[in-house]
This record gives C-alpha cells, sequence and structure tokens, in this order.
C-alpha cells in the first residue's frame, strides 16, 4: 500500500490518516523504510504555487510528520538524507510547544544534528518549551534571539541597556548557557554581528566587558574595530590590557583609552615610534607625563622623539621636558630649521639645551625671531644674563635694542632705568649673575647699587 501511494504520490491520503491520530509511529517506521523521502516533498509542497491544494499534506500535518521522522528515525540516518528537514526545523515559526508528545526525545535528537532554530519571538510565551531551546543552545544568536533570552530568562527589560550594554549584562549573571554559547568557538562572530547591526552606533559596555571582548582570540579583527568605533569616550583605563597591539592605534584615534601618562610609556614601549596617534593622545591628555617620577626604560629614545615632534603642542612639549633629566649633547644648524623655535625656546627654557660660547648662535636667531613672543624673549635673555659671559650678553641684548643695559658692564656707571616688568626681570638677573648688588626705586626709575645701599657714604 505504502509503494502504491508513494508511486501515485498521494499525500491526501496520508494527511488523513495523520489526521486520524493513531498508530502514527508504526505509520511513521513505515514510511521511512517504503517511502523516505515523503517527508522532504511535502515541505517542499509547502512552498510550491503549483501544487494541487487538495492533494498535500498541511502544514499541521507537515510539522507533526517531521516530529515523528525525529522521534522514529535513526539520528544519523536523518542528519544525511534529510538536510532540507533540518533548514525546515530551524525556519518553522514555531516548531514544537508544550503540548507536542515526546519533546524530551525530540530535543536529544535536535541537539544532535545540530538545529540551530532561526527566531525565537514565537517561543517567547512558552517558558518549558524556550527554557529547553535556552539550556541546549539550539538557536541561532542573532541579536532578535538574545534579545528574548534577556527578556524572559535574564529578565532584564531595559531595552537600552539590550542594546547598548548587552555583553555587559549577559556576562554579569555569570556563568550561564548563554555566556558558555557566545564565547565558545567562534561563536563569539555571529553575536556580535547582530550587537552591531542594532546598537545604533553606541555601545556602552563596562570596562571589563570591552578587555574581554578585545581580547577575545576568536573574534575577527574587523569585528573588534567596528566594536571599537562604537565605544564612548575614555573606557579603557590601561591601554596594556588589550593585548592585540595593532588595535592600539584605533583605541587611541577613537579616544578610548583614558588619560594616562603611563599609557605613553606603555604605548611607546610597545611600538617604539612617536606615532600620530600618540602624539595627538598627548596633546588631547590632561595627564602630565612626568619621567622624573619613574625609571623609565626609553627615557632618552622617548625624549629624543619628542623633542623632534613639532605637532605637540607647547604645553604639553614643556611639560614632559621639565619632568627629563635629558640633556642635548649637541645642537646643529639642521635642528634649528627641523624644530620649531617656539620648541627650541622650551629646550633652553627647561634645561634640556646648555647654551654656551659655541651655540650662543641659536639665541641669537631666537631673539631676532618674529614667530618668539617677547615675553619669551625676555626669559630667554634674563636666562642668558645668568648664564653666560660677558661678550654674548652684550651681543643679545643689542639684539633686543636693550643697549643700556651694557653699561651695567661699566664699573663707574650708574644708569637708570624705567620702572617696567621688563626692565625688572632684566635687572634681578644680572643680581643673580652678581654684577650689580640691588637696585630701589627713585621717582620714576630704578637705581642701581654697586654694592649694598649701607656701603655707600
Amino acid at each position: 500500500l505504502t509503494l502504491q501511494l508513494m508511486e501515485s504520490k498521494d499525500y491526501r491520503f496520508i494527511n488523513l490518516l495523520i489526521n486520524r491520530g493513531k498508530h502514527l509511529n508504526e505509520l511513521t517506521k513505515t514510511l521511512i523504510n517504503f517511502w523516505p523521502n515523503i517527508l522532504a516533498e511535502s515541505i517542499e509542497n509547502l512552498h510550491s504555487n503549483k501544487q494541487d491544494e487538495k492533494n498535500i499534506i498541511s502544514a499541521e500535518n507537515t510539522r507533526r510528520l517531521s516530529m515523528l521522522f525525529l522521534y522514529n528515525c535513526n539520528t544519523q540516518k536523518c542528519a544525511v538524507n534529510f538536510n532540507e528537514h533540518i533548514r525546515y526545523i530551524s525556519e518553522h515559526e514555531k516548531y514544537i510547544s508544550s503540548n507536542d508528545m515526546h519533546i524530551k526525545d525530540i530535543f536529544i535528537k535536535l541537539v544532535k544534528l545540530g538545529v540551530k532554530i532561526d527566531n525565537l519571538v514565537k517561543y517567547a510565551d512558552d517558558s518549558f518549551i524556550l527554557d529547553l531551546i535556552y539550556s541546549n543552545n539550539l538557536y541561532k544568536l542573532k541579536f532578535e534571539n538574545v534579545k528574548v533570552i534577556l527578556k524572559k530568562i535574564y529578565a532584564i527589560d531595559n531595552e537600552y541597556d539590550i542594546k547598548h550594554l548587552n555583553y555587559t549584562r549577559v556576562m554579569e549573571n555569570g556563568k550561564s548557557p548563554l555566556s558558555e554559547y557566545i564565547n565558545t568557538d567562534s561563536n563569539i562572530n555571529e553575536y556580535m554581528d547582530g550587537i552591531l547591526e542594532n546598537c545604533e552606533g553606541k555601545i556602552r559596555d563596562m570596562e571589563k566587558s570591552i578587555i574581554d571582548i578585545l581580547n577575545n582570540d576568536s573574534l575577527a579583527d574587523k569585528r573588534k574595530e567596528a566594536y571599537i568605533k562604537s565605544l564612548s569616550r575614555r573606557v579603557i583605563s590601561e591601554i596594556k590590557t588589550v593585548e592585540n597591539k595593532s588595535l592600539w592605534d584605533l583605541l587611541l584615534k577613537r579616544d578610548c583609552i583614558k588619560y594616562n601618562s603611563q599609557n605613553v610609556l606603555d604605548y611607546y614601549s610597545e611600538k617604539r615610534v612617536l606615532t600620530d596617534e600618540l602624539v595627538d593622545y598627548i596633546n588631547e591628555s590632561y595627564s602630565v607625563v612626568c619621567l622624573s617620577d619613574v625609571k623609565y626604560e626609553y627615557e632618552n629614545e622617548f625624549i629624543e622623539a619628542v623633542i623632534k615632534r613639532n605637532e605637540i603642542n607647547d604645553t604639553r612639549y614643556e611639560e614632559i621636558l621639565e619632568g627629563s633629566n635629558y640633556i642635548m649633547d649637541y645642537f646643529v644648524d639642521s635642528d634649528y630649521f627641523n624644530i620649531d623655535e617656539q620648541k627650541i625656546y622650551i629646550l633652553i627654557k627647561t634645561g634640556i639645551l646648555k647654551i654656551t660660547e659655541n651655540n650662543s648662535w641659536i639665541c641669537e636667531r631666537l631673539l631676532a625671531s618674529d614667530t618668539i613672543e617677547i615675553v619669551d624673549k625676555i626669559d630667554l635673555i634674563t636666562k642668558i644674563i645668568a648664564e653666560q659671559e660677558e661678550t654674548v650678553i652684550c651681543c643679545m641684548l643689542e639684539i633686543l635694542g636693550l643697549n643700556d643695559f651694557k653699561n651695567l658692564f661699566k664699573n663707574r656707571a650708574r644708569p637708570k632705568f624705567l620702572i617696567n616688568q621688563i626692565n625688572k626681570k632684566i635687572l634681578n638677573a644680572f643680581i643673580k649673575k652678581g654684577t650689580i648688588a640691588c637696585y630701589d626705586i627713585d621717582g620714576k626709575y630704578y637705581k642701581i647699587y654697586r654694592t649694598k645701599p649701607r656701603q655707600i657714604k
């Protein structure tokens, strides 16, 4: 009879037998042996527009027949011969419910066949079935599926958290079927695709979760990069906690690293280059890179790189150099043209570049330059007065048009200088050098004393 039905393709009769609901297991075993393709044909008929609607197995009976095949069929045989069957189960909007027979046996077969259900939305209100699907990882790691699990099993209803702190909320529950499923093999990639597609370009995971994701060897780098681009600013305390060094530049560029001088040193220790990304990070940071407080293996190399980086803003440039013990042994003409004049002024100001008779030409150029502010020129000349010989000082004073101060080197001269801040700074420098003893206010002028006033008769 079964062979006759198969030859005539009498699906309607099989449909009637399933409707009767009697001896279904015996019927199924007979079909498996004599008409094994009936299930695949029935599934195909459901999607065909050319079928005779009266000679079909209904959608509900196709589902029931599918479950009967699973229950009665050898798992290996099903896996080999019924790939379309597996696809049918995965894509069915609600393949199994609490009212079905042999549920536990069916689930054992589904697990062995590696079935992954496409959409869990229709299972959301069937807690018994949903829990079986969840605990056996019988679902695809699509965003909507994860959302159903978070809502129904984790009791997380906050839509913002589900969209923007998804991984954090998953991992907060510790070791769970969902967290283990996500982090098994390469499943993290499927999961991350769903997160990135639905986070609206904004991920607010907690730092530990971020580090776990970026350090997951199974997650493709392109997804890590997309994840980084969605992170909020300054969420990672220490750049070295991210094991994949190739991600460091992007993390700096996206401003994901908290401002910390140690991050600068850790980055340079690894890269040994002062990259554009690191320069930008230094410029934007409010944290001073103070090398005097640490013993840094690459200090000299780092400072040499900093000195030649005109892109570092003057404030950060000076802060870094002030905290260093580095001294420039030589300074040549090419250095002058490759380093901004304001930076050269800072090198002198911080003591990195020592001015001597041999390199006094540097100060001459700086004092004659239009790019150096007058206040900086005055600070420079006071430094020169305190440290250099008369010949060098006079030359520098002449460049600034401060020739009257040259008279201080003449013992019998008693020049007067108008009261103002510039003259006061210069006179203080001459006192520090020991050229004069002090000065006093005499009307509108500073009065110079070669010795202490009490010694003058």
